[in-house]
């Protein structure tokens, strides 16, 4: 059995913040990574909807000015 000396346990102390504060910074990293995708899919998201739009306006233009070219 190994005596632990408090100079020991003072490095095993450190040694336990450092490896905790590791451990928060792992999860703040992997937090802020799902936010930044979940934003990523709403403006993909965003962007499709508005191309929908705008080929619909595009189709409405192109027809009715063929309609007008007509008469």
């Amino acid at each position: 059995m190994k005596i632990l000396t408090k100079q020991r346990l003072i490095i095993m102390g450190t040694d336990k913040k450092i490896e905790d504060i590791h451990l928060d910074y792992i999860k703040t990293l992997e937090k802020g990574h799902a936010r930044l995708l979940q934003k990523y899919n709403i403006i993909l998201s965003t962007m499709g909807k508005i191309g929908s739009g705008l080929k619909e306006v595009k189709d409405i233009i192109s027809d009715t000015l063929s309609k007008v070219l007509k008469s």
